[in-house]
């Protein structure tokens, strides 16, 4: 049975002065306004990172809204809104729109028919444990 608080959308809201050094990972939307030196990445919703924010990593999401800056690619698996700066490729699954303050610095826009979202691997750096018998 579904009840009012299952249908609440949920989402997150990294403030200003808040920097995080390490990668964000989101099941539900996310907007930034502090600075990350890492990537963002939400499983579904909308990642927007807005007006004075700085990633330094890579962006994805299934809507992706840009009004500051990436230093990194962007991955956007429904729709991508630019209207900051891109420094890095930009990669959409639906549609894209520029705003008129949109800054691509040597950015390669591509869209790619369909895209999931795809977690990705780590590769585990710890030595395995000895077992002693």
């Amino acid at each position: 049975m579904e009840t009012a608080l299952s249908t609440i959308p949920y989402f997150s809201f990294l403030q200003p002065g808040f920097t995080v050094h390490g990668d964000i990972v989101s099941d539900h939307g996310l907007t930034c306004v502090g600075l990350v030196d890492g990537n963002v990445t939400s499983t579904q919703g909308l990642v927007h990172i807005a007006k004075g924010s700085v990633v330094r990593g890579n962006v994805d999401g299934e809507h992706v809204v840009l009004d500051g800056t990436v230093e990194g690619d962007i991955r956007a698996r429904s729709s991508a809104l630019l209207n900051g700066r891109a420094k890095g490729r930009v990669i959409y699954g639906g549609t894209i729109r520029l705003g008129e303050d949109a800054d691509l610095e040597g950015t390669t826009l591509s869209r790619a028919a369909i895209l999931e979202y795809a977690e990705t691997a780590r590769a585990d750096t710890a030595a395995p444990a000895e077992t002693i018998s």
